[in-house]
């Protein structure tokens, strides 16, 4: 199988369209896809109470009391396609409520267990600030979405955004909406994120695409209000199960592919943020045994990967480390 890959995979290059145009262009629509999934958490947050806003823009009890946005207003700017109100807010409640300041440098005596004692991002040293020396991100995936489970028992976590039966996109832009919180009163300069963290894997990978175009829209809203940029940008090709035998190394030459549209997709996404770089992650790349490979051709194959992601990243002028 690996062999008889080589004619496919090789023809494979990033240059193409990976989400057909006319679906694509079609699905995106991000003002209404974002009015519509703030919409879905409104009608979800208040179903304990049976009731849905009177007004989009209105707020009601939320369900899980301190740290839960209750309702949510329509996209900001824009006319809401189901109440046909506009709304200059779009933001939740605030999520972390004992927080009320961004937290802040107080020195190494103070009792304060929300207090900077070390790291005073003003301070210079050998030339440089602290914030220039200590270019801290937050990492999306377990700080939004890991549940706080392990292999004996569920989450411990208070992430509303990850129940169960909830409408992915709505819980898509509440995550954001904490996570930009969370970076804000933290004081994080970066965040950093796999593409399937920041928005759910759609029906087909047109919808994939749709759903993170959508989410990077709103991204890029709450980096100009709060001035957090992103470090780095990387595709999630592990969790799937299409990629248990690897991506880039994978034999099957349809999740070669696969795996190079996605990356080829959320490069492009980076770029657009002004990402710093772009992360290659390859958590299945390899192999169990020496019994269920040819490593040689794998080799190959991951450097053929490589490969064409360095020349694509030359092709958009992206000019971040890889």
């Amino acid at each position: 199988m690996i062999g008889s890959s080589k004619s496919v995979v090789g023809a494979v290059t990033f240059n193409t369209r990976v989400c057909a145009p006319g679906a694509h262009v079609q699905a995106r629509r991000p003002d209404a896809a974002l009015s519509a999934a703030r919409h879905k958490f409104t009608a979800r947050s208040t179903s304990s109470a049976q009731t849905l806003p009177a007004r989009c823009g209105e707020r009601q009890q939320g369900l899980r009391g301190r740290g839960t946005p209750a309702s949510r207003a329509c996209v900001a700017g824009t006319a809401c396609t189901e109440c046909g109100g506009s709304f200059s807010r779009s933001m939740s409640e605030p999520f972390f409520t004992d927080v009320t300041a961004p937290i802040a440098f107080e020195g190494p005596d103070s009792d304060n267990p929300l207090a900077f004692r070390w790291y005073d991002r003003d301070r210079t040293v050998m030339g440089k600030s602290m914030a220039d020396q200590l270019r801290f991100a937050v990492c999306y995936w377990h700080s939004f979405c890991w549940p706080g489970s392990d292999i004996f028992g569920a989450g411990t976590f208070d992430r509303p955004w990850l129940d169960v039966g909830g409408d992915p996109m709505a819980q898509a832009v509440h995550k954001m909406d904490v996570a930009f919180e969370f970076f804000e009163k933290l004081g994080a300069p970066f965040f950093c994120f796999h593409d399937r963290d920041m928005a759910p894997e759609g029906a087909t990978f047109a919808e994939s695409c749709s759903n993170l175009d959508t989410m990077v829209d709103a991204a890029e809203g709450h980096m100009e209000r709060t001035g957090v940029k992103l470090l780095w940008g990387t595709a999630q090709l592990f969790f799937q199960p299409r990629f248990a035998a690897g991506a880039a190394t994978n034999p099957d030459p349809d999740v070669f592919a696969h795996a190079a549209a996605q990356v080829k997709h959320c490069l492009d996404v980076t770029h657009r943020l002004g990402g710093a770089n772009y992360v290659l992650w390859g958590g299945r790349e390899g192999y169990e045994t020496l019994l269920n490979t040819d490593m040689a051709r794998e080799a190959d194959q991951l450097g053929r990967f490589l490969n064409m992601v360095v020349q694509y990243k030359h092709d958009i002028g992206f000019s971040g480390t890889i």
